[in-house]
């Protein structure tokens, strides 16, 4: 009966530990822009010099023309993967194309360029979804729109959890109340 006990006390404990590894958040970093844009890579590329340095302002990435470029890579996505990323932003524009613009490349994802609408000063946050097409980094880059002026704030990517990970808490949880609810009736 005490070899019943641990296995299935280890049983839960690894239960528990696989749980936390299924949804690992991916590292963007500073995407609060709490002291400066550290992390990220601001202005021109090489085979586009015309892109422009993203100022910082108050805790965010500002944005002062449709040339202004913000980027970062991410790296350690893992293909077939369900990620949801989310930002929020403000543009004093009012237009459909007059907010910012979000494009993604490399080897783990690459749509064409979203433009997200101008909000005429009030801060919007966008959340999304995708699927990683491949394994590997994801660029994030963020530019500006013509005639706009946008800032941008709490940039995130995370990994969805899958199902499976809800199911192993669920069973690893259960598991160790039943183990509690057996001691307690064996010591009385």
């Amino acid at each position: 009966m005490q070899t019943f006990k641990h296995t299935l006390g280890a049983l839960a404990l690894a239960a528990l530990a696989f749980t936390g590894t299924a949804a690992q958040a991916q590292a963007v970093n500073n995407g609060t822009f709490d002291s400066d844009l550290s992390g990220w890579t601001t202005g021109p590329l090489p085979g586009s010099p015309g892109l422009t340095d993203v100022d910082w302002l108050a805790g965010t990435a500002l944005f002062n023309a449709g040339t202004d470029r913000l980027a970062q890579v991410i790296s350690g996505l893992v293909a077939g993967t369900q990620y949801s990323y989310s930002f929020s932003y403000a543009s004093n524009a009012a237009t459909s194309v007059g907010g910012i613009r979000l494009n993604f490349g490399g080897a783990a994802y690459n749509p064409p360029i979203e433009t997200f609408a101008g909000t005429a000063g009030k801060l919007v946050t966008i959340t999304d979804t995708f699927f990683a097409t491949g394994s590997g980094n994801l660029i994030m880059a963020f530019r500006g729109a013509a005639g706009s002026i946008a800032t941008l704030d709490n940039v995130s990517i995370t990994a969805v959890p899958e199902p499976e990970t809800y199911a192993m808490l669920l069973a690893g949880l259960g598991a160790v109340g039943f183990m509690s609810r057996r001691r307690k009736n064996l010591g009385a």
